[in-house]
Protein backbone atom coordinates (compact mmCIF):
# COMPACT_ATOMS: atom_id res chain seq x y z
CA UNK A 1 0.00 0.00 0.00
CA UNK A 2 1.24 3.50 -0.93
CA UNK A 3 0.08 6.95 0.66
CA UNK A 4 -0.65 9.75 -1.72
CA UNK A 5 -1.53 12.92 -0.18
CA UNK A 6 -3.28 14.06 -3.44
CA UNK A 7 -5.37 11.53 -3.78
CA UNK A 8 -6.43 12.54 -0.21
CA UNK A 9 -7.24 15.51 -0.78
CA UNK A 10 -8.95 14.35 -4.32
CA UNK A 11 -10.66 11.80 -2.38
CA UNK A 12 -12.16 13.94 0.70
CA UNK A 13 -13.44 16.34 -2.32
CA UNK A 14 -15.39 13.42 -3.18
CA UNK A 15 -17.05 12.54 -0.11
CA UNK A 16 -20.85 13.56 -0.11
CA UNK A 17 -20.90 12.56 3.75
CA UNK A 18 -20.59 16.60 5.18
CA UNK A 19 -19.72 15.94 8.64
CA UNK A 20 -17.10 13.47 8.05
CA UNK A 21 -15.90 15.50 5.36
CA UNK A 22 -15.70 18.85 7.54
CA UNK A 23 -14.25 16.56 10.55
CA UNK A 24 -10.93 15.32 7.95
CA UNK A 25 -10.48 19.07 6.95
CA UNK A 26 -10.13 19.74 10.29
CA UNK A 27 -7.80 16.86 11.39
CA UNK A 28 -5.55 17.87 8.00
CA UNK A 29 -5.76 21.26 9.68
CA UNK A 30 -4.16 20.56 12.63
CA UNK A 31 -1.52 18.60 13.94
CA UNK A 32 -3.46 14.55 13.33
CA UNK A 33 -1.80 12.84 10.50
CA UNK A 34 -4.42 12.12 8.15
CA UNK A 35 -3.32 9.34 5.71
CA UNK A 36 -5.17 7.55 3.05
CA UNK A 37 -3.45 4.02 1.98
CA UNK A 38 -4.73 2.25 -1.06
CA UNK A 39 -4.06 -0.99 -3.07
CA UNK A 40 -5.67 -1.56 -5.86
CA UNK A 41 -9.82 -0.91 -5.21
CA UNK A 42 -9.19 -0.89 -1.08
CA UNK A 43 -8.88 2.30 0.35
CA UNK A 44 -7.99 2.54 4.09
CA UNK A 45 -8.53 6.06 5.98
CA UNK A 46 -5.71 6.29 8.92
CA UNK A 47 -5.45 9.19 11.37
CA UNK A 48 -3.20 9.61 13.91
CA UNK A 49 -2.41 12.00 16.91
CA UNK A 50 -0.03 12.08 18.74
CA UNK A 51 1.49 7.91 17.56
CA UNK A 52 -1.28 6.96 18.64
CA UNK A 53 -3.82 5.78 15.85
CA UNK A 54 -7.76 7.56 16.75
CA UNK A 55 -9.25 5.82 13.82
CA UNK A 56 -8.42 3.43 11.24
CA UNK A 57 -11.15 1.62 8.85
CA UNK A 58 -11.33 0.56 5.45
CA UNK A 59 -15.14 1.76 5.70
CA UNK A 60 -15.42 5.66 4.72
CA UNK A 61 -18.44 6.95 4.28
CA UNK A 62 -18.41 8.41 1.34
CA UNK A 63 -22.16 8.96 1.50
CA UNK A 64 -24.83 9.88 4.53
CA UNK A 65 -26.07 6.58 4.58
CA UNK A 66 -22.81 4.62 4.55
CA UNK A 67 -22.76 5.62 8.51
CA UNK A 68 -21.00 7.83 10.64
CA UNK A 69 -17.61 7.45 12.28
CA UNK A 70 -17.78 11.29 13.70
CA UNK A 71 -20.47 9.63 15.90
CA UNK A 72 -17.85 8.66 17.90
CA UNK A 73 -17.12 10.82 20.85
CA UNK A 74 -13.56 10.71 22.05
CA UNK A 75 -12.10 10.25 17.95
CA UNK A 76 -14.06 13.33 17.44
CA UNK A 77 -12.54 15.24 20.90
CA UNK A 78 -9.11 14.43 19.86
CA UNK A 79 -9.61 15.77 16.49
CA UNK A 80 -11.05 19.45 18.08
CA UNK A 81 -8.18 19.49 20.86
CA UNK A 82 -5.69 19.37 18.44
CA UNK A 83 -7.13 21.88 16.25
CA UNK A 84 -7.22 23.99 19.46
CA UNK A 85 -10.93 23.63 20.32
CA UNK A 86 -11.63 23.06 24.19
CA UNK A 87 -13.73 19.90 24.99
CA UNK A 88 -15.12 18.85 28.35
CA UNK A 89 -12.70 16.95 30.24
CA UNK A 90 -13.44 13.21 30.77
CA UNK A 91 -12.94 9.89 30.53
CA UNK A 92 -13.88 6.50 28.39
CA UNK A 93 -13.76 2.97 30.30
CA UNK A 94 -15.21 0.03 29.78
CA UNK A 95 -16.34 -1.11 33.21
CA UNK A 96 -17.30 0.72 36.69
CA UNK A 97 -14.11 -0.56 38.54
CA UNK A 98 -12.13 1.21 35.60
CA UNK A 99 -14.26 4.28 35.15
CA UNK A 100 -13.81 4.93 39.16
CA UNK A 101 -9.92 4.69 38.65
CA UNK A 102 -9.68 7.26 36.08
CA UNK A 103 -12.44 9.48 37.38
CA UNK A 104 -9.99 9.65 41.16
CA UNK A 105 -6.88 9.87 38.54
CA UNK A 106 -8.64 12.65 36.37
CA UNK A 107 -9.69 14.31 39.45
CA UNK A 108 -13.23 14.47 38.01
CA UNK A 109 -16.04 14.74 40.55
CA UNK A 110 -19.71 14.48 40.92
CA UNK A 111 -22.31 15.10 38.95
CA UNK A 112 -21.54 13.70 36.30
CA UNK A 113 -22.68 12.63 32.58
CA UNK A 114 -22.38 8.88 31.55
CA UNK A 115 -23.10 7.89 27.71
CA UNK A 116 -22.28 5.29 24.77
CA UNK A 117 -18.92 6.67 23.62
CA UNK A 118 -20.78 5.95 19.95
CA UNK A 119 -23.99 6.94 18.75
CA UNK A 120 -26.25 10.18 18.96
CA UNK A 121 -29.49 11.51 19.66
CA UNK A 122 -28.95 11.18 23.57
CA UNK A 123 -29.80 7.88 23.98
CA UNK A 124 -27.82 5.42 26.36
CA UNK A 125 -27.21 9.51 28.35
CA UNK A 126 -27.29 9.88 32.13
CA UNK A 127 -27.67 13.54 33.12
CA UNK A 128 -26.55 14.95 36.85
CA UNK A 129 -24.68 10.99 38.46
CA UNK A 130 -24.46 11.86 42.06
CA UNK A 131 -23.22 8.56 43.35
CA UNK A 132 -21.38 5.70 42.34
CA UNK A 133 -24.26 3.61 42.73
CA UNK A 134 -26.03 5.94 40.26
CA UNK A 135 -22.67 5.68 38.09
CA UNK A 136 -23.56 2.02 37.96
CA UNK A 137 -26.60 2.15 37.12
CA UNK A 138 -25.97 4.67 34.62
CA UNK A 139 -22.86 2.76 32.72
CA UNK A 140 -25.14 -0.59 32.60
CA UNK A 141 -27.63 1.81 30.95
CA UNK A 142 -25.56 3.27 28.54
CA UNK A 143 -24.21 -0.45 27.50
CA UNK A 144 -27.59 -1.43 27.10
CA UNK A 145 -28.63 1.00 24.26
CA UNK A 146 -25.23 0.87 22.61
CA UNK A 147 -24.12 -2.21 21.89
CA UNK A 148 -22.01 -1.91 18.88
CA UNK A 149 -19.59 0.20 21.23
CA UNK A 150 -17.57 -2.76 21.98
CA UNK A 151 -18.87 -1.55 25.76
CA UNK A 152 -16.93 1.85 26.01
CA UNK A 153 -18.77 4.39 27.71
CA UNK A 154 -17.53 7.74 27.97
CA UNK A 155 -18.04 10.60 31.22
CA UNK A 156 -17.26 14.06 32.16
CA UNK A 157 -18.41 16.63 34.60
CA UNK A 158 -21.83 17.83 34.47
CA UNK A 159 -19.87 21.19 33.07
CA UNK A 160 -18.51 22.40 30.22
CA UNK A 161 -14.68 22.94 30.08
CA UNK A 162 -12.79 22.44 32.95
Amino acid sequence: MKDTSTSLKKYIENIKHGEFQSLLRKAMSSSIQVDLLQQRSIHILKLEYEKEIVFCSKKIPTYQKMGNPTKNKETTKIILRASGIHTPRGITATSLKEALTFIKNSQLYYPLICKPVDGSLAKGVTWDIASQEELRTAISHAKNVRKASRGQISCRRNACFQ
